[in-house]
């Protein structure tokens, strides 16, 4: 009897857990590559975390968003883009929405021809956005289309030669993603009908991903543009701030890091700065705090971490992870490992770098520290992964794979 109560109490420890943690939109549930989850396996058991399954899915650098027992990505074959559910316990394909997206004569598609942008899921229906800028909002029961635009045909918006990237934000019953143009550099759609409720700024359209900043308790929407970096009021678009940000290229592959207290850090190839926006008045001022060559590297992501910041570093082609001091940018140590992504769960770090190895190491001043690793992928895996009920969701250009980090 104690023995079977012994057990039953572990289930349960076990089970809650895990219970209601899921994945819904880029970055997870708040959007900054963090996870409440606990109890992960210490470590890889030999051989690698277990599979739980795998199976070929096609090209394409969208994250998986995982919700109940259901998940949901997007990705390429041929002239096609697909949305896909797949049961999060088999893999197996529950329905698939796919429709033509043909490559435009300019684009860039040395580094891969997408999809590239992450989908939301809210309240029933998933928004995704295609290479070529075209956004779904789809019954997220059935696939079925709700509405759709094209950002560039419909909207005016520019275009991007590698593909549109940008994760769309959720603001109450909108969503808010860069577009591109005279008055429509951001936009604002409404998530039920997709009716535009706001559109704002000059600039050509961006692969940055907003997010949300609290600046003395008021929420800002902020990204990276092409040449500068713009604070927006979320109910309106109208700009709050503005900030030069450039490099050779004018192209930035960014998630802005929220570092508190009205710091935030806007990481990009090679390197990044770190803003201080402070608020006098009804207006926000930003200041530069320091820039650093020690993190960031264009399409990874970096993370906070007490007073941290982890993440690739480099240009794109160094191989080169490191971590630096939030408060000035002092590099606290850099490491070889082929260009990677992160997430923070149980006190660890969770890190994909791209010929697909997968390793957990403790956060630390001094070193990277390794607890494990395993080759799980293939080369390229480019996608950040997603943490949801115990269970690490990944993909490479080919296929898709679940692994348990629950030890159930």
């Amino acid at each position: 009897m104690k023995t079977l109560c012994a057990t039953l109490f572990t289930l349960v420890v076990a089970s809650s857990a895990f219970a209601g943690h899921e994945w819904t939109q880029w970055g997870g549930p708040t959007r900054d590559f963090r996870s409440p989850e606990t109890g992960l396996i210490e470590k890889f058991p030999d051989g690698g975390p277990k599979t739980l399954w795998k199976r070929d899915l096609g090209e394409g650098y969208s994250s998986i968003l995982a919700a109940g027992d259901t998940l949901y990505t997007m990705f390429r074959k041929g002239d096609d883009e697909s949305v896909v559910a797949l049961n999060a316990k088999t893999g197996e394909t529950r329905w698939t929405h796919t429709y033509a997206a043909p490559m435009p004569k300019d684009a860039e598609t040395s580094f891969g021809r997408g999809p590239n942008a992450t989908p939301l899921l809210v309240d029933g229906k998933l928004i995704t956005i295609g290479f070529n800028g075209v956004i779904f909002c789809l019954d997220a029961k059935t696939g079925k289309p709700i509405w759709s635009h094209d950002l560039v045909k419909d909207e005016g918006g520019t275009a991007v030669k590698f593909g549109y990237s940008a994760a769309p934000l959720l603001h109450k019953d909108t969503i808010i993603l860069p577009v591109g143009g005279k008055g429509k550099a951001v936009m604002a759609f409404g998530i039920a009908d997709g009716k535009v409720r706001w559109s704002s700024g000059d600039q050509d359209n961006s692969y940055s991903t907003p997010i949300f900043v609290d600046v003395r308790g008021s929420k800002y929407v902020t990204l990276v543009m092409p040449t500068e970096i713009i604070g927006l009021n979320a109910d309106n678009g109208k700009l709050v701030w503005a900030h030069p940000y450039k490099n050779q290229w004018d192209t930035h592959c960014t998630t802005p890091v929220d570092c508190g207290k009205g710091r935030v850090f806007y990481p990009s190839f090679g390197g990044g700065v770190m803003l201080q926006l402070d608020e006098k008045g009804g207006k926000v001022s930003p200041k530069e705090l320091w820039t650093s060559k020690s993190v960031g590297a264009g399409q990874t992501n970096v993370i906070l971490v007490g007073d941290l910041l982890y993440g690739a570093a480099g240009s794109g082609k160094a191989g080169l992870f490191a971590a630096a001091k939030v408060g000035d940018g002092t590099e606290v140590w850099k490491e070889r490992l082929p260009m990677a992504n992160v997430l923070l769960a149980d006190d660890r770090l969770i890190i994909l770098d791209e010929s697909g190895q997968l390793q957990f190491a403790r956060p630390s001043d001094k070193k990277l520290d390794t607890i494990c690793k395993a080759t799980v992928l293939k080369p390229k895996a480019w996608t950040v992964p997603t943490l949801a009920d115990g269970k690490l969701y990944l993909r490479d250009q080919s296929q898709i794979m679940a692994v348990d980090l629950a030890g159930r």
